[in-house]
């Protein structure tokens, strides 16, 4: 009886058994075939059919004024089905005559082994039109091969504003493991540089294509989809690029960086960094004697005018502004230049050697007089005038819609101890006040300071974005004016400050860039250099009176900003004059 028992058991744990082994099974199948159906759906699709890929136009980029800056171009790549070639030799032999290839080669993008067996290969990339028109013309008898078009990244000024502009290139690995999304996949163009990058979610748009059935003998069916290309949004920016052209001309080919801006909302006019290089290079594959050209010692790659340098007597002007707002010397003070400024057992020399004799605090700056802001170094000291400089912007990014900006340096007595483990000592603030030592800006910077004395309230956030656009023509953006910042003196203090900028360009160190119809404020300075010649600055606003616009000139080892500087910024006031104050006069009358 015992017995019969047990074996009862034994079959009721056996049936058990067998019954969940059924449920687990019957769980699977029911999560393969409903739940996970989507999914193996789609993998069936991949692994069973062929896509030829529709790529979507980027979005197209224009200036201010609705001038095309960056556009498209189709380009027709022939590729080959493989599967629909009846005669291999023949295809390859045939296809080779007609696009100029060696068949070798042809052979050897066949024989690719990283191809799926139903996936389209490319043989040619940028095929001519009269090589696309005659495999068009023998299309019947070179069934498998496809000429598809796509569109090609477009710079139609070549090398004007391509540092605010960009250019695009195939995503890398990185790119892929910083793509949480999962948008882009291997083969996509993305934005590698300026607005191309920053805006590249925008810009880039959905890709379509076609996708066919394909049996057992790899032969194509029916068609399983076809989905558009979503173009990319379009952008409108703030750059003017007659202003632009006119600006890369003054430069000429110095290496330096210039920036105009609107002092009113921060608009960025123009911005200029040379050497440049040409963005349509990157639009097919680049030969290793281009790379190295472009990757050589001038670094084309560079945009100067995001990057820091010395700023030199330009700063005076936030060392005038501390001392002033601080009342520790009168405008009408007097000093003594007898060309050098004792200082222990130093002699710090001025720029004019022979001296300047007597002249008084606001006259100092108007010529420039480095004994005067030695004085003034002494009396500041660091920290005060860290706090003015960094009132106004300096040391920190300005926030600009450009990738890899700088953010430089405003050194304070804190500073020193915590980067060099010393002292501040009495020789150091006369560096400073005179915009040298460890003062570090960016050009950038600097044309944002004088915009903001320009307006003489706010410090706005410089930009280059002005509108999105889908593709219907609708906004989906547009930027408004951002403050970032105040003037960080009273408006009697800054009214000192403007007299003397003013009395720079119409009778001292900047009267090269004065024109006597558009009077421009600003500061001449020149940044030494231990082991080249010095660095040459120049920033301005004009007119003097107003903010029409704010120039930040720079070039890299130019020796003297009175020289070649304030003639750049001559040009580009006199460009401007000519042609956009006068039409604006002409308009409004």
């Amino acid at each position: 009886m015992d017995d019969l028992k047990g074996m009862e058991r034994q079959a009721l744990i056996i049936a058990l058994i067998f019954l969940s082994a059924l449920f687990v099974i019957a769980l699977r199948l029911w999560q393969v075939q409903v739940i996970d159906h989507p999914s193996y759906r789609r993998l069936a699709l991949v692994n069973a059919a062929r896509s030829m890929p529709l790529i979507a136009p980027r979005g197209v980029i224009y200036d201010r004024n609705g001038k095309l800056l960056v556009g498209n171009r189709p380009v027709f790549s022939v590729y080959i089905l493989q599967s629909e070639i009846k005669d291999r030799e023949y295809a390859v032999r045939k296809l080779a005559s007609l696009i100029k290839m060696d068949k070798d080669e042809v052979l050897k993008k066949l024989n690719d082994k990283k191809a799926r067996p139903f996936d389209p290969i490319m043989i040619k990339e940028d095929a001519p039109i009269d090589e696309v028109t005659r495999i068009e013309e023998e299309k019947s008898s070179l069934k498998g091969v496809v000429v598809s078009v796509r569109p090609v990244r477009s710079y139609p000024n070549k090398s004007v504003a391509a540092h605010v502009l960009g250019y695009i290139g195939e995503v890398t690995a990185a790119d892929l493991e910083k793509d949480p999304a999962k948008q882009l996949g291997p083969g996509d163009l993305i934005g590698k540089a300026g607005i191309e990058k920053i805006y590249d979610a925008y810009l880039r748009g959905v890709n379509g294509g076609e996708r066919m059935s394909v049996n057992i003998f790899g032969s194509s069916g029916q068609v399983k989809g076809f989905e558009e290309s979503v173009p990319g949004k379009n952008l409108r920016l703030t750059i003017d690029l007659e202003l632009q052209k006119a600006s890369e001309k003054a430069l000429g080919g110095r290496n330096g960086a210039v920036v105009v801006i609107d002092p009113g909302t921060g608009d960025i006019l123009a911005l200029v960094s040379h050497p440049s290089y040409d963005p349509n290079i990157f639009s097919g594959p680049i030969s290793p004697s281009t790379w190295k050209q472009l990757s050589g010692g001038s670094h084309p790659f560079l945009n100067r005018a995001l990057s820091v340098y010395p700023p030199g007597s330009t700063f005076k002007v936030v060392t005038l502004s501390a001392v002033l707002e601080k009342a520790l010397a009168r405008p009408e003070e007097k000093f003594f230049c007898p060309g050098f400024f004792k200082l222990g057992a130093r002699t710090a020399k001025c720029w004019k050697h022979s001296g300047h004799g007597t002249l008084t605090l606001l006259e100092g700056l108007v010529q420039s007089c480095d004994v005067v802001f030695y004085n003034m170094g002494l009396r500041l000291g660091p920290d005060i005038l860290a706090e003015f400089a960094k009132g106004y912007g300096l040391g920190e990014r300005t926030g600009i819609d450009l990738p890899a900006e700088s953010g430089g340096v405003v050194p304070t007595s804190a500073w020193k101890k915590r980067i060099y483990k010393e002292s501040w000592y009495p020789g150091d603030s006369i560096n400073y006040a005179i915009g040298q030592g460890f003062l570090w800006v960016t050009p950038i910077q600097l044309a944002n300071l004088y915009a903001s004395i320009a307006n003489g309230k706010a410090r706005y956030e410089p930009h280059l974005i002005s509108e999105i656009r889908d593709r219907e023509g609708e906004d989906i953006f547009l930027y408004k004016p951002r403050q970032i910042g105040a003037v960080p003196v009273s408006p009697k203090t800054l009214e000192y400050v403007k007299k003397a900028l003013h009395d720079v360009v119409s009778r001292g160190t900047g009267r090269a860039a004065r024109i006597t119809t558009f009077e421009a404020a600003g500061k001449t300075g020149t940044a030494e250099n231990p082991r080249k010649p010095a660095h040459a600055w120049f920033l301005c606003y004009a007119p003097y009176d107003g903010q029409q616009l704010a120039i930040a000139s720079f070039v890299e080892h130019g020796a003297h900003g009175d020289q070649v500087t304030a003639r750049i910024a001559h040009d580009i006031l006199k460009w401007y004059l000519d042609n956009r104050v006068a039409l604006r006069t002409k308009d409004n009358k």
